[in-house]
C-alpha cells in the first residue's frame, strides 16, 4: 500500500480530527460501563483517557489496580506522536508486520517504535526531512 502523496495531507487531518475529537470528549462525560477504572480528573489526564479508550494512546501500560499509566509528566516524544497517527490511519497491523527500514539515529533496531517510524519514513515525505 502506497501512501506516499496522501500521507501528509492525511497526518494533517487526522491529527486535527483526534485533537477535535479528544477535546471534545474530554470535557464530556465519558461513559465507564465496561471500565473498570474511572476517568481521571485534569484535563490532560481526561484527555489521555478519552485517547486511551479509543486505541490511540496507550502510555507505559497498566498499573496493578488495573489504570493505565500515562506518564503525562514525560514530554511527549516524535515516536510516540507517530505511534498515534499511525493508528489513527489505521496502519498499525501495515506497520507492525512491514518490516519497514528506518534509518532515524534515535530509533535503535529494537526500540517499540520502529515499526511505526519505519512506516511513517518509508510511505511519506518524512524521508526528505531527516
Amino acid at each position: 500500500m502506497c501512501i506516499n502523496k496522501r500521507f501528509p495531507k492525511l497526518m494533517a487531518l487526522s491529527l486535527a480530527l483526534a485533537l477535535s475529537l479528544a477535546l471534545l470528549l474530554a470535557v464530556a462525560p465519558v461513559m465507564t460501563t465496561a471500565s473498570p477504572f474511572e476517568p481521571p480528573a485534569t484535563p490532560e489526564e481526561r484527555a489521555a483517557f478519552v485517547l486511551h479508550k479509543l486505541g490511540l494512546f496507550r502510555g507505559y501500560g497498566i498499573d496493578a489496580d488495573g489504570n493505565p499509566v500515562f506518564g503525562l509528566e514525560d514530554g511527549a516524544t516524535r515516536a510516540q506522536g507517530v505511534a498515534m497517527l499511525i493508528r489513527l490511519l489505521g496502519l498499525e497491523t501495515e506497520a507492525l508486520g512491514g518490516g519497514y527500514p528506518c534509518t532515524f539515529v534515535d530509533i535503535d533496531a529494537d526500540n517499540w517504535a520502529k515499526p511505526y517510524t519505519g512506516l511513517a519514513y518509508s510511505d511519506s515525505d518524512t524521508s526528505r526531512n531527516q
